[in-house]
Order: structure tokens, then C-alpha cells, then sequence
């Protein structure tokens, strides 16, 4: 594995684990409004990308 790739994996578990420490130490609602929050942006973001009916299925064909 090259060092670049080793780095991004490092990160990516230690965000993990920032995250699973925030759910195990914060209250079910403080974390669930933030996760609802995200999810909405996404959606609204996904709303807001207009898109070819060619490119829904080539994505969709991925």
C-alpha cells in the first residue's frame, strides 16, 4: 500500500472513531437532528443538480 493510500485510510478511521465517540457521548437527540440536517442538505443539493435522463442512468448503471 502506498503512503498516500495508508494516510487516507488513517484519516478515514480516525474519523470513524470522532464519530462513534460523538454518538456514544452525546444525547440520542443532539445527534439525530444533526444527522437529519445532513441528510435534508443532501437531498435539497441533489434537487438542485439538474440532470440529463442520460446521466441518471449512466449513474444509476454504476
Amino acid at each position: 500500500m502506498n503512503k498516500e493510500v495508508e494516510n487516507n485510510k488513517k484519516q478515514r478511521m480516525k474519523a470513524v472513531e470522532r464519530w462513534a465517540n460523538f454518538v456514544k457521548d452525546k444525547d440520542d437527540l443532539v445527534w439525530s437532528e444533526l444527522q437529519s440536517e445532513l441528510i435534508d442538505s443532501q437531498i435539497e443539493n441533489a434537487k438542485d443538480i439538474k440532470l440529463t435522463k442520460e446521466q441518471v442512468r449512466y449513474i444509476k448503471g454504476k
